[in-house]
């Protein structure tokens, strides 16, 4: 049987050199990873692998910065470089460093990083080396379960409704960074939708914002809240001003408002409220998000359902 014949190694160096270049670039995308230098002031050198754009990463805008430019943040350490940057300072290896930032479409990703350091021939510095991995799915999968459980447990330990609402709201606001929250409910006696309570950033112009909607009832798919009442599903507005369903009212306009997400309160397979939340920021849907406010809204029509059930017998 015949032996099979090696392949035959190019004799032209830059050859060479060219398929190593993609032997590793093959390695790097099999490993969803990618691969990074820098120089002994810790700039960005190199930046290559074929994951960054879905990363949110523009390697030609990283070149000749450092980690810590680019709005990132370290998880953790109090979201401070500090601890990070000692351990560079001391030349050491670091393996699985996470933080995170803000891409141009408005998503937070979060990356974890090792490298190790590089010296020359003669012992010096030259910079560090190594990979970096998008954890973003699974970082956002924990984070928001931890949500889920969070509010599990402010609805257990809670007592009135609004004070209760109120809480949820600002830990749903603060935690995924909306500016604005508000609740509205069913009104048994004029059978729509009133407000109940909401949190905001402080805010003149956002208190104003939430006085407004105060006043505000909707009816069956009226607007958004009437929407999102009417259709029993979460609904994501990325931009207020392109959809013919929102009120854009003066106080919405004076706020600069612009995305809007909203959800079903739910309670034995109906919709009895909607939790609404916006942001002057113009925000894509994400579909994580989306999946998780189905359970949640389920917890806080439950609460809310209970609530009113106590109500009545008092």
């Amino acid at each position: 049987m015949e032996a099979r014949k090696n392949p035959k190694k190019p004799d032209d160096p830059a050859e060479a050199l060219r398929l190593a270049e993609e032997r590793f670039e093959s390695l790097i995308g099999l490993s969803s990873d990618w691969y990074w230098e820098q120089d002994d002031s810790y700039r960005f050198t190199v930046v290559t692998g074929s994951h960054l754009e879905a990363s949110g990463v523009d390697a030609k805008r990283v070149l000749g910065t450092t980690r810590w430019d680019n709005d990132a943040v370290p998880v953790g350490d109090g979201g401070s470089w500090e601890k990070h940057k000692a351990v560079l300072k001391a030349r050491r290896p670091f393996s699985d460093f996470v933080y995170k930032r803000l891409a141009a479409n408005g998503e937070v990703h979060y990356f974890s990083v090792s490298g190790l350091p590089i010296f020359d021939g003669e012992g010096r510095f030259c910079g560090y080396r190594g990979v970096g991995k998008d954890i973003t799915a699974a970082r956002r999968a924990d984070e928001l379960l931890g949500l889920e459980h969070s509010i599990t447990r402010r609805l257990a330990a809670g007592e009135g409704l609004p004070e209760t609402m109120k809480g949820v709201i600002r830990e749903i606001c603060e935690s995924q960074n909306w500016e604005v929250g508000r609740y509205f409910q069913l009104d048994e006696k004029t059978g729509g939708l009133r407000f109940v309570e909401a949190w905001s950033e402080p805010d003149p112009v956002l208190e104003e914002f939430l006085a407004a909607s105060r006043k505000a009832t909707f009816g069956p798919g009226v607007g958004l809240v009437g929407t999102a009442w009417q259709t029993g599903q979460p609904l994501w507005v990325p931009d207020l001003s392109k959809d013919s369903r929102a009120f854009l009212v003066k106080s919405t306009v004076r706020t600069g408002i612009r995305a809007a997400f909203l959800f079903p309160a739910t309670s034995e397979g109906g919709t009895i409220g909607v939790m609404s939340f916006s942001s002057r920021a113009v925000r894509e849907p994400e579909e994580r998000l989306l999946q998780a406010v189905r359970v949640i809204g389920s917890q806080i029509g439950q609460f809310a359902q209970r609530k009113q059930a106590e109500g009545v017998l008092q």
